[in-house]
């Protein structure tokens, strides 16, 4: 809102009110492998190399394996109030 009640004054309020709401979920998985590998084969012609054939040199060991599920959210809100004034004292009315 503007209010200017002469011409050498006048006053502006502003309000701003945003609300933000992110839902997330995720479900990971991973596993860690405890010995060496004898034969590992990578697919080839892409810019990151993907593992297509892993042989292992000890057998019966055991493996980590990790399993992973998130569920979170995060809501905001922002609130934001301004009131300013300006008021020309130097100004010169003139009056014909």
């Amino acid at each position: 809102m503007q209010f200017k009640p002469t011409e050498t004054s006048e006053l502006t309020a502003d309000a701003l009110y945003a609300r933000n709401k992110l839902p997330e979920r995720r479900s990971d998985q991973s596993n860690r492998f405890n010995r060496p590998f004898d034969v590992v084969t990578f697919d080839s012609g892409h810019s990151v190399a993907t593992t297509t054939y892993l042989h292992e040199a000890i057998t019966g060991e055991t493996k980590d394996a990790g399993f992973e599920q998130q569920y979170r959210a995060q809501k905001s809100e922002l609130y934001d109030f301004g009131l300013n004034a300006k008021w020309d004292v130097t100004a010169t009315i003139s009056h014909e």
